[in-house]
């Protein structure tokens, strides 16, 4: 619960004192938890006695590392200090001292023949196949995928932070699926410390260098013999006792891909094209600028539309930028712009397919799949429409609820291009998704003119 911050250590040591004295033989570990700060007569000190004797009773020697960074601190001027961060590598040789937790959250439980054929098959992708790592000699075997995530967390009331971490590509498949123990922190900054752009891109920039420095080594799978800065490290110290020594057992670990939600991906990225702006997609040149030709407009989900021929590969991306505006983590060994991953819950159910299923919905119509009904009023065949996901989503054992109603203003209408309304919550987008596939499979089965129904259904098939 301490983990989670659910509970304070303080709390926690006032729950064990009490448990102490009403039971004659507590457990020893208790017993030991109510001792911390002094056995409460100093609360502020519970904390820091809680990490010295983990560290302690464990042999835990993962150490944060200081980097200095520009930040706001005291208002918009600018101040130099030093931000506590994990090293990946590191974090990757702590955890491979515990075999149970690192065959979960690192390996997944795969064994080495799995392994093989995943990394056998990524190399014949096209964000893969140029991956130095992977077209080195490396046991494609003993070696993990290291996911990096950006993304806002709130600590504290009205007090945001932002948060680098990184994963393993495997630690889905594991037995432990929570994400606060698949997912490892590099660094955390109050985003009241970041208030000018310049600051915003200065330390998301000098993170992404740490984090290229630190997967260098864990691809070696050795310890770096000096600092990020290229210091020596401290003389009798965990650092220097390490240096050039093996890291994780003969495992290494590479880049595998970036994920964010939809302002975290345009933050980390430095993405010019991002949702906000008339040219909202990063990987295309599709706009809703007024005044776009039709061929090029986002919202033109059409098989020929001419946007899907400016989709950008990594070469393209990269030439088309400067080195102001390139993403800092183009730095790390094996980046590619294509592996930076959508966010399914944002950009899938809340982005494109909100409104593939009001320009799906509007295409059946206007195909004639509701002519039957013989009303021209566009209220009631949605009614109809909706009644018809609501007993086939029933009827497959899933709920899908009756509001928002489906309406003209929840479907943009019929003109130009329809867009949900964002009163629809992900769940009931997911299921309509679901409605649609099977709606427009059936219909395209059965239909004289099937073009323009097949392509709709291959948007949701």
């Amino acid at each position: 619960m301490i983990g989670r911050g659910q509970l304070s250590v303080s709390a926690a040591v006032e729950i064990a004192q009490g448990i102490s004295e009403d039971v004659d033989l507590p457990d020893g570990a208790i017993k030991a938890f109510a001792s911390l700060g002094s056995n409460g007569d100093h609360p502020q000190n519970c904390e820091r006695d809680l990490h010295r004797w983990l560290r302690n009773l464990y042999g835990f020697k993962l150490e944060p590392y200081k980097i200095s960074v520009e930040l706001n601190v005291g208002g918009k001027k600018k101040r130099t200090v030093s931000l506590p961060v994990l090293l990946p590598h590191e974090v990757l040789r702590m955890i491979s001292a515990s075999p149970f937790v690192f065959d979960s959250v690192w390996l997944g439980c795969l064994d080495d023949v799995s392994r093989y054929q995943f990394w056998g098959h990524i190399k014949t992708l096209s964000p893969w196949k140029n991956h130095p790592i992977l077209q080195s000699d490396v046991d494609l075997a003993r070696l993990i995928g290291v996911n990096i995530h950006g993304d806002g967390a709130v600590m504290k009331r009205d007090d945001e932070c932002f948060v680098w971490s990184v994963s393993s590509c495997f630690a889905s498949s594991g037995p432990i699926q929570d994400p606060l123990m698949m997912k490892f922190a590099v660094a955390i900054v109050h985003e009241r410390f970041m208030l000018s752009k310049q600051v915003q891109k200065n330390v998301n920039a000098e993170i992404a260098k740490l984090i290229a420095w630190s997967l260098h080594y864990a691809s070696l799978g050795t310890a770096p013999t000096q600092g990020y800065y290229g210091e020596p490290f401290p003389p009798n110290s965990y650092r220097s006792e390490m240096a050039g020594k093996e890291l994780a057992n003969g495992w290494k670990a590479c880049y595998f891909a970036c994920k964010a939600d939809l302002k975290a991906r345009k933050y980390t990225h430095n993405f010019r094209r991002y949702y906000l702006c008339a040219q909202l997609c990063d990987t295309c040149l599709a706009s809703t600028r007024k005044g776009t030709p039709d061929a090029m407009h986002a919202g033109n989900y059409n098989a020929d539309a001419a946007w899907r021929l400016t989709v950008l590969d990594h070469d393209t991306y990269v030439a088309m930028e400067n080195p102001d505006t390139v993403s800092p983590f183009s730095l790390i060994e094996g980046f590619n712009v294509e592996t930076v991953a959508y966010d399914f819950l944002h950009q899938i159910y809340l982005g494109t397919a909100r409104d593939l299923i009001a320009s799906g919905v509007r295409t059946l119509i206007l195909r004639g799949a509701y002519d039957h009904l013989q009303s021209d009023d566009l209220d009631t065949i949605l009614d109809v429409v909706q009644k018809e996901m609501h007993n086939d989503c029933a009827s497959n054992g899933s709920y899908l609820p009756c509001k928002p109603v489906l309406c003209t203003a929840s479907i943009g209408g019929l003109s130009d291009y329809a867009e949900m309304s964002s009163r629809y919550k992900a769940s009931t987008i997911k299921l309509m998704v679901w409605w649609l596939a099977m709606k427009t499979s059936a219909i395209a089965e059965h239909s004289e003119d099937p073009y323009m129904l097949r392509v709709l259904m291959s948007r949701f098939v």
